[in-house]
């Protein structure tokens, strides 16, 4: 009831509004006044100048320039005004200028560079990128960080994600070394929101709302923004910070440039890496249709080696009071070899009918696929065995499309902003094939079954097995399973928004504006996901004919396939050589072995189920069993609409005071479609027994959202805002899946909930900010994130005296996961510190010189729930023992999981005469990984380094360029430990790379 009334205050507030902008359109009060509309440039080598600020002198009339150094003025006095133009790292200029009633001036504005005893400085192209970002961060009206266009084009990293890496607040999620996902604030990439071109893409992931940025070349973009405060004409589901992605448009003449690089894996030895790219733009009918081609291919050696280890508690000799002895369970082991393949294209079309009235057309796609085998080997002394694991996936491919057209236009009285878009992601694998084989008995010897044993460290465990590569060995290794899995997953998004800005004046003194929009998009999500296998050791069937059918497929010990004759090669120093890792199969004859049992399981198919039973003995003998839980939690189909409409409002008071309050209604609706699968022990060749269930989510939100800004000061301002929220729930929790297993082995009950609410943030920054032509800019973000309703998976033991689950009874004991809002409060403050400058007035060769420096501080706090089963035993009148089952639930504090105390980036540039060198450093502190019941067990990531160094050398040829990029030079290894013990859970080493090419433009 309360939140109605809140929307309809809005609403009447809105139409109030939208009619008072109406009106002032059609019947415009009789004006005295003008028009300024200009370009700003540099003297020395005529480049625009973009977010230079603007300014009307004895009047609060001002602006910034766009990226393209223009800028228009509205509302400016007839008669002679002054004109005051500015920017870090060049000399402040005031133009006089007359102006005409209902005229507008037309100009260019060239500003000179800083000199030192009248002697000019060179502005460097590091430089230059520097003020370019200093600039824009200075003239918004939120706090944001910026990427210069200079440096995402002179020394490119890797890809879009590790240029954002290097900003302050942020670290990466890796695979295999290259950054992927993006965290801000140490909020997982699912708190972000990402955007091209202002319009939100569509989640590349399969369980939550993240959006991938790996595939995106950095090449194509002109500048990237992260918006770390949210104002009302932004989207609410952006906890952490919005990216934005801008797609570089057509320059004023024509320009072509061609990259072609080779690269270097040290982990594998492996000189295949590759990176084509090219763009060509120019403009067309005297400059008013712009057209900006880019294409760009690569692949890459993403392979990588790691350990795994599982601990256990067995104990209870404290009774809580310290840790308990922690004993190792397994170790394994994973060879994977990632051979990852990406193609891009981008096509920016754009017609200016003057330079304040544009509309554009923007055009994405990218394709990311590749090898990929994973080769595992798990050592469990306890269990006297060792399993061999083998994926292979070489048909995944990861699909983005998204196409938009938006317009902008400055009329007399406002300016307009409209778009529609089309956005698609799609990410399928048809084809990915498992293998399992096991060395048991005979894996360890029986005077390793023990609990000193499991005291030893992960590669001791290793060394004592009885793994290797000796006939007797390898024939004692059987075929177990044979299995494969399917997964496609397909977004659709569909999004349209229009936006309206007035602004006004009031004497010359106070100015601002007003603005009013509303977006509308549906989301159209679907995912199909299978998981199947054959019991090859169940099934003797199965290994007779396939040894009629090859020559390698042995079966020394009667009835099984060994791995005889599966041995490639030996990978001895595998981890810098703490660890052996042995044979390595021969995934050729592997396939062989798949490709052979699924066409014949196809051909019996075909003939009918006597013919199966009568070759067999049973029905389920043949093809593949279903995983049941891991097929039916995962699939999805959900139909979203998101409706959005806001008002804000800037006023400015002088060149002091900038107070941004705003207010924002969103509503969500859900149209979710699912599953409910009951486990069962009959196998059903043709798929699973599926029940479909259809479920309904909606939830509206009145959000403030205020900012104030306090620039006391040309050098320094302080800036405040006060900013609510939405977290929204992963798409997997949303859906209205259920697996019951109420007959077979042990129980369990897992479900989705459609019920679930959107996490609640409020967000308060404070930041300090100094800047200048000699110090740059120095900053000092402090914010403070409070969050509730938190979403979590509560994974809990049901008991006797619980309420019963449909399915199951009173006194039976079910293994439960599900999705809950949890009521305690989460608490995430922090603190960011940067420095970005160049030291153009130092003598030389200082002066060559650039830095960007940034340290985070995060401190959050958050309640687990957890729960604890004890056994009690009661003697009956006959003597005999009755055990009884408790749970003890109970809150645990804790920083959030994936969210690093400390955040460092340092990257120092030189820039002289056609070299332009960065040497960049990132450190991420430890950060919790994961949450459990045993407190021992509980993991955390160990702290995290890497240094990178980019260099691009000009050659005498004009137009080419040398480029050289080293990254991970000092080869860090990632390790993650647990709480009560410290032996690693975790070990990944992907080695160093190097890339080396010539880039030709003009």
């Amino acid at each position: 009831m309360r939140a109605n009334m809140k929307c309809k205050l809005f609403f009447r507030f809105f139409s109030l509004t939208a009619f008072y902008l109406f009106t002032s359109v059609l019947f415009p009060q009789e004006s005295q006044t003008g028009s300024i509309k200009g370009r700003i440039i540099g003297s020395d080598d005529k480049k625009v100048l973009p977010y230079a600020s603007v300014m009307v002198v004895g009047t609060n009339n001002g602006t910034a320039t766009d990226l393209d150094g223009i800028f228009f003025l509205r509302n400016v006095l007839e008669g002679k005004q002054q004109l005051k133009v500015s920017y870090v790292g060049y000399k402040t200029k005031v133009q006089e200028i007359t102006i005409q009633p209902n005229k507008t001036v037309e100009l260019t504005v060239s500003l000179d560079p800083m000199t030192i005893e009248s002697e000019v400085i060179v502005v460097t192209g590091q430089a230059q990128g520097q003020h370019n970002a200093i600039n824009q961060q200075i003239q918004t009206n939120t706090i944001k960080n910026v990427v210069s266009p200079e440096r995402l084009q002179e020394n490119p990293d890797a890809n879009a994600a590790e240029a954002l890496g290097r900003l302050p607040g942020i670290s990466l999620e890796r695979s295999g070394g290259e950054g992927t996902g993006v965290v801000i604030r140490g909020l997982e990439s699912k708190y972000s929101s990402v955007m091209l071109n202002g319009v939100e893409l569509p989640s590349t992931d399969a369980n939550d709302r993240s959006t991938g940025v790996s595939g995106l070349s950095q090449y194509v973009l002109q500048t990237v923004e992260v918006y770390k405060a949210l104002t009302a004409d932004m989207e609410a589901n952006s906890v952490a910070g919005a990216i934005n992605l801008k797609l570089a448009e057509a320059p004023d003449s024509l320009n072509y440039s061609i990259i072609i690089q080779g690269g270097y894996n040290n982990l594998n030895n492996y000189f295949g890496n590759y990176k084509i790219q090219g763009d060509i733009s120019d403009r067309f009918f005297n400059g008013s249709l712009g057209a900006k081609l880019s294409v760009n291919a690569e692949r890459v050696n993403r392979s990588r080696e790691t350990m795994s280890a599982g601990y256990a508690v067995e104990s209870n000799l404290y009774g809580g009071l310290q840790y308990e002895p922690v004993l190792l369970s397994s170790t394994t082991l994973h060879k994977i070899n990632n051979i990852k393949e990406k193609q891009a294209a981008t096509l920016v079309l754009d017609w200016k009918f003057n330079p304040t009235s544009k509309i554009f057309w923007y055009n994405f796609f990218s394709r990311s696929g590749g090898d990929y085998t994973d080769v595992s080997k798990t050592y469990n002394p306890l269990g006297k065995t060792v399993t061999y694991n083998i994926n292979q996936d070489n048909s995944a491919n990861d699909l983005l499309f998204s196409s938009s057209i938006r317009g902008e236009h400055s009329f007399d009285l406002f300016d307009v902003d409209y778009g529609i878009a089309f956005s698609q992601s799609h990410g399928y694998s048809p084809d990915n094939r498992m293998w399992i084989f096991t060395l048991s008995p005979g894996g360890y010897d029986d005077k390793y079954a023990n609990n000193t044993t499991r005291m030893l460290q992960p590669e001791q465990i290793v060394a004592l097995s009885n793994d290797n590569s000796d006939i007797t060995t390898l024939q004692k290794i059987h075929l177990d399973d044979i299995g494969y899995s399917t997964n496609d997953l397909i977004q659709k998004n569909l999004t349209s928004y229009f936006d309206v800005k007035y602004p006004f004046n009031f004497g010359d003194m106070i100015s601002g504006y007003i603005k009013g929009g509303a977006k509308y998009r549906q989301v159209s999500r679907n995912r199909n996901y299978l998981s199947a296998i054959q019991y090859v050791s169940t099934s003797p069937q199965f290994s007779f004919l396939a040894s009629k059918e090859f020559d390698w497929a042995t079966l020394p010990t009667g009835s099984y396939i060994s791995a005889q004759h599966l041995v490639d090669y030996n990978v001895s120093d595998f981890l810098d050589g703490s660890y052996n890792f042995g044979w390595y199969p021969r995934i050729d004859l592997l396939n062989n072995l798949f490709n052979w049992w699924n066409n014949l399981s196809n051909y019996y198919y075909g003939l009918g189920t006597d013919a199966i039973i009568a070759a067999f003995g049973q029905y389920n003998k043949i093809g593949f069993t279903a995983d049941y839980l891991a097929s039916s939690i995962n699939n999805q189909d959900i139909d979203e609409k998101y409706y959005a409409t806001y008002l804000i409002t800037e006023v400015k008071a002088g060149d002091v005071i900038m107070f941004l309050p705003g207010v924002r209604y969103e509503k969500v609706t859900d149209d979710l479609s699912g599953y409910y699968v009951k486990q069962t022990p009959i196998t059903y060749a043709g798929g699973m027994p599926l029940t479909k269930v259809n479920a309904k989510h909606s939830d509206e939100y009145l959000l403030p959202m205020i900012h104030l800004r306090v620039k006391p000061t040309d050098w320094m301002h302080i800036h405040t805002s006060y900013t609510k929220a939405l977290g929204r729930p992963d798409y997997n929790a949303l859906a209205p899946n259920t697996y019951v297993n109420n007959g077979m082995g042990s129980f369990v009950y897992s479900s989705g909930n459609p019920n679930l609410k959107p996490e609640l943030w409020t967000n308060i920054d404070l930041q300090f900010a100094v800047y200048g032509n000699y110090v740059g800019m120095f900053s000092i973000n402090g914010f403070y994130k409070e969050a509730k309703d938190k979403i979590w998976q509560r994974t809990y033991s049901r008991i006797k005296g619980d309420q019963v689950i449909p399915g199951f009874s009173e006194s039976t004991s079910v293994s439960v996961s599900e999705w809950l809002n949890h009521q305690y409060t989460v608490y995430i403050r922090g603190a960011e510190f940067e420095w970005q400058t160049s030291f153009w007035y130092l003598p030389e060769p200082l002066n060559y010189f650039s830095l960007n420096v940034n340290y985070t501080f995060l401190k959050s706090e958050t309640k687990y729930p957890t729960t604890r089963l004890y056994t009690t035993y009661e003697v009956d009148d006959r003597g005999r023992y009755i055990p009884t089952l408790h749970r003890v639930d109970s809150v645990a504090t804790d920083n959030m999981i994936n969210q690093p105390e400390d955040i460092v980036n340092i990257s120092l540039g030189f820039n002289y005469r056609g070299l332009n060198a960065w040497l960049s450093f990132q450190y991420n502190g430890s950060m919790l990984t994961g949450w459990g019941n045993q407190r021992e067990l509980i993991p955390y990531k160990d702290k995290f380094y890497r240094w990178d160094l980019q260099l691009t050398q000009q050659l005498p040829f004009e137009g080419l360029e040398a480029i050289l990029n080293l990254a991970n030079i000092s080869d860090y290894v990632e390790k993650s430990k647990q709480k009560g013990d410290p032996r690693p859970t975790y070990i990944e080493s992907y080695g160093w790379t190097v890339d080396v090419g010539l880039r030709y433009r003009l």
